[in-house]
């Protein structure tokens, strides 16, 4: 832990002044803003059973009491005053029966924060998800027995629980929740609802939980919520981020402590640990996988181990989580070696992450191919052999640590060429090497701007590597005829980048309008993605100015190198304010900003074979959003569109042309309301149909099934 983190943990447990009264002042301020603060007991029963008016607007407030019931009563008699009923889920080590007895006698919702799973884990010392699952009979017994007691002290239903989270519900990747899991289980021992299901959270159109000094709130702070009217908002708060009561922390410490390295201290000694250097970070998920294996795939003993290069950074990476995330569900141990990133909370891989130090140069966008530089011819020639050599030391050194952490593996996933060259040459048989090409690479970038000279020797060493590899996977047909005729694979196979299926709310959320500060009767127009040269953004903030689209808002979400320049464009007094730069979502919270767009445009330029070719991640991600789109009119995606069983899921349009742009978008924005919701139902129906994740990810599983039964890589000579 980073010495500044334990002075922030040490502040908030031990000198942080009261926080009640900025607990008092949040209910106040959502009182004063027409809110209804609830449990979420009541939010079912009247809200979800009774129906909701379109104008109420909801708080549910719920509390769960890890550590002081102390402090608990005091935000309870804060509440009292105010006439609020809230949910309070107490775990076996705070139960206060006077302070259930209160919350329950003045109309609130006392219950069970229960963690029996995670009890049981540690308890057997069970460190994968596979032996956590095999014991789960025996934490529901445990979650039986404790909350028959529980009911028969308080008198109380607690027909609504909670699952509290711990360290080793992170380590092996199952919740406490999975106890719930069986709709028989629950109906067996009486539970209607727990609070982190669907039922409720679902319903929430915003959600916030608090953290500890100096942060306060995991995200957003609710009281901007409240502000700007969200229907449904849900605080999830704890009684020792608002006071620090010094004795209860320092029991609590300790005991996390100790627990924790009773828990660990048997497999440290065993482990084979990879040494680590500064700046490498680790975040676990379980080493197999957490759900029994189905249809004959690898089950957590048999299942083999993966190892995954990824020279970039994974946080928006959907694709790589995507695919280590189907392969872990499969039984496989799953683990990803990048730049940086971690796994998404509830993730059954592990990612491990470390940052080269051999040069200073980084893929981070800052090629002198991609950029003019200063100094004449000489100098653009220096700087380029400058970047060029140290950006292959750094990819070297990177794919040397990364063999060497991974140990004993039986499968290398290569994303990408440079992922290819990183760790290609280092594996050995038995190990088998798989070649993920996510583009042609020597078509984008960097790369298609190297000398010609250089571009065949990649090329050749690339035919090389690939002739290494099981099998080449990539991500569409056409990309698969190009790369078969240019490296031979022994096998290619095809995994599109097609978003998981969805089903947008009932009621739809406005994080895009929202964010953006948009009117409520604009148009959004959205461009979702890599913020850099070619992707036609400059042309489609053109097209905001045709004919058609005068009153549209354009939302540019994404990230990358060409941010600044953006945000310049996007100032600029002709456009009138109606285009906004907003920062890259997760992966996992992205089909919910999509859906709040009215069409999605994607002006890929004709800059490169690559983009000419390519069916793109936002076009999967609007589908399954079900949000309209307008294409390029390339070869690979004018048929998905225009072509499908349906009929059309948007338009094409000429990506150079800003007339073109704007006359594909008025065309969807001035349909009447009957069409467009019906064209938004066949782009959602397509993706649920032909275009999903579930679908692709059966392909990849199905590859890794045969390559279980291989030995080493194909036949071929060493690669130095």
């Amino acid at each position: 832990m980073r010495l500044g983190s334990i002075a922030e943990r040490l502040y908030a447990d031990f000198l942080m002044p009261s926080r009640l009264a900025a607990y008092e002042a949040l209910l106040d301020h959502a009182l004063r803003g027409g809110y209804r603060i609830t449990s979420i007991e009541r939010f079912r029963d009247v809200v979800i059973v009774g129906g909701r008016e379109p104008s109420d607007r909801y708080l549910i407030l719920r509390h769960d009491v890890d550590t002081d019931p102390r402090t608990a009563a005091a935000m309870w008699a804060i509440e009292r005053r105010h006439g609020i009923d809230s949910s309070w889920f107490f775990r076996l080590s705070t139960v206060d029966l006077d302070l259930i007895r209160s919350i329950a006698e003045s109309g609130g919702q006392a219950s069970y924060h229960f963690e029996e799973l995670a009890a049981m884990a540690k308890r057997r010392r069970l460190r994968t998800a596979a032996d956590v699952m095999a014991h789960l009979p025996e934490a529901r017994a445990d979650f039986r027995a404790n909350l028959a007691r529980l009911r028969a002290a308080t008198g109380l239903p607690m027909r609504v629980v909670a699952s509290h989270g711990d360290f080793v519900n992170r380590a092996v990747g199952i919740a406490n929740r999975a106890i719930l899991d069986d709709p028989a289980f629950r109906a067996e021992v009486g539970i209607d609802l727990e609070a982190y299901d669907d039922a409720v959270l679902g319903r929430a159109t915003s959600r916030h939980s608090d953290t500890h000094h100096p942060r306060y709130w995991v995200a957003e702070d609710p009281l901007a919520a409240i502000d700007r009217g969200e229907p449904v908002v849900h605080v999830l708060v704890h009684p020792r981020h608002w006071y620090a009561r010094r004795g209860t922390n320092v029991a609590d410490d300790v005991r996390r402590i100790w627990e924790g390295i009773a828990y660990r201290l048997p497999i440290i000694a065993l482990r084979r640990m990879a040494p680590r250097r500064s700046g490498q970070s680790t975040v676990d998920g379980p080493s197999s996988n957490p759900r029994p294996a189905q249809d004959g795939t690898p089950d957590s003993a048999s299942g083999l181990r993966v190892a995954m290069a990824l020279y970039a950074d994974i946080t928006f990476d959907s694709r790589v989580q995507r695919e280590a995330e189907a392969l872990a569900l499969a039984g496989h141990r799953v683990t990803v070696f990048c730049l940086g990133g971690a796994a998404p909370i509830g993730a059954s891989f592990r990612v491990v992450a470390e940052r080269p130090s051999a040069s200073d140069i980084r893929p981070d966008g800052s090629s002198p191919f991609l950029r003019g530089s200063s100094g004449g011819q000489l100098g653009r020639i220096a700087s380029r052999i400058r970047w060029m050599v140290g950006y292959l030391r750094n990819l070297r050194a990177w794919g040397r640590w990364a063999v060497a952490a991974a140990a004993d593996v039986d499968v290398w996933h290569a994303h990408d060429l440079t992922g290819l060259i990183a760790v290609g040459p280092l594996v050995r048989s038995p190990a088998v090497l798989v070649y993920d090409s996510h583009e042609i690479f020597l078509e984008t970038g960097t790369a298609a701007r190297l000398p010609a000279s250089l571009r065949r020797v990649l090329s050749a060493y690339e035919r090389r590597l690939a002739g290494r590899a099981a099998a080449l996977v990539t991500v569409n047909d056409q990309y698969g005829a190009v790369l078969t005729r240019r490296l031979a694979p022994h096998r290619v196979v095809i995994v599109r980048n097609c978003a998981p299926r969805w089903t947008p709310p009932k009621r739809a959320r406005s994080l895009l309008r929202n964010a953006a500060g948009a009117p409520p009767s604009a148009p959004i127009v959205l461009y979702h993605g890599s913020f850099t040269i070619n992707r036609g953004i400059e042309q489609l903030a053109e097209a905001m100015l045709e004919p058609g689209v005068e009153s549209a808002h354009l939302v540019l979400l994404g990230f990358g190198g060409a941010r600044g320049e953006l945000v310049e464009l996007a100032a600029r007094d002709r456009f009138g304010g109606r285009i906004h730069v907003l920062d890259a979502v997760a992966p996992s919270e992205l089909l919910d900003w999509v859906a709040g767009a009215d069409v999605d445009v994607i002006p890929l330029q004709r800059s490169s074979l690559n983009h000419w070719l390519c069916t793109p991640n936002k076009l999967w991600e609007s589908l399954a959003a079900g949000v309209p789109v307008v294409v390029s009119d390339f070869p690979a995606m004018r048929p998905i569109v225009l072509d499908d069983p349906l009929g059309p899921l948007g338009s094409v349009c000429a990506p150079a042309d800003p007339a073109s742009i704007g006359t594909a978008v008025a065309a969807i924005l001035a349909a009447p309301p009957a069409r467009r919701t019906a064209l938004r139902r066949r782009c959602l129906a397509a993706a649920h149909e032909r275009w999903s994740w579930e679908r692709e990810a059966a392909t990849l599983v199905e590859l890794y099934r045969t390559l279980g039964s291989r030995s080493g890589p194909p036949p071929g000579s060493p690669v130095p």
